[in-house]
């Protein structure tokens, strides 16, 4: 049931089926990812913090009265990877990319950003971020992943167009046409929300 519930998330984080390419023509446009309600959740377990999934922690998070089903960083770290390998991302198109945790915890990904393809990397370097607030690259100054001031709004660009993703919206819009239809000064933001349904 679990396997087939992950398997269920895997086509719906697919992220690749958006086309942009009206985008990438276009080279003064630019797309903002907001991932909102990120299930990176960090406890001490035994005698070492780690990032909460449903996998390793079942037993933990129902003795202190959670749901397993609730606690799914591998949801965050598949939307990552698909939205900084994508050709957006390589076509230079990516602006930036904003993760906000359940608990409300905001941080940056920068475009450029190599994030560990195994989970078992990536929790270590969630678990890195959410306890020192920054990742920096190894030898320079520069923070590759950065925990930053809510709300979101404050670094958006002034001309952009917010667009949210939704299973139970109630209207429904070709991606494509909308994009088209857009002028090409403004920058598109993307929310998406990555928790488990």
């Amino acid at each position: 049931m679990h396997q087939m519930k992950r398997k269920r998330q895997k086509i719906y984080l697919n992220l690749q089926v958006f086309q942009f390419n009206h985008m990438i023509q276009r080279p003064s446009r630019g797309a903002i990812f907001i991932f909102e309600k990120a299930s990176l959740e960090v406890a001490k377990v035994g005698k070492n913090y780690q990032l909460l999934n449903s996998d390793d922690h079942a037993n933990f998070l129902r003795r202190n009265n959670k749901n397993p089903a609730d606690y799914r960083p591998d949801i965050a770290h598949q939307a990552i990877l698909a939205i900084l390998d994508s050709p957006l991302n390589k076509a230079g198109r990516l602006r930036a990319l904003y993760v906000k945790t359940e608990k409300g915890v905001l941080f940056e990904v920068k475009p450029h950003v190599r994030v560990p393809r195994t989970y078992k990397r990536f929790s270590v370097i969630i678990l890195q971020l959410l306890q020192k607030l920054s990742i920096t690259a190894v030898g320079k100054r520069e923070k590759l992943l950065c925990v930053i001031k809510n709300p979101v709004t404050q670094y958006l660009p002034v001309i952009s167009r917010k667009i949210g993703f939704s299973f139970s919206s109630e209207k429904l819009v070709d991606i494509r046409d909308y994009i088209a239809a857009v002028s090409d000064d403004v920058n598109f933001v993307f929310v998406l929300c990555l928790k488990a349904t």
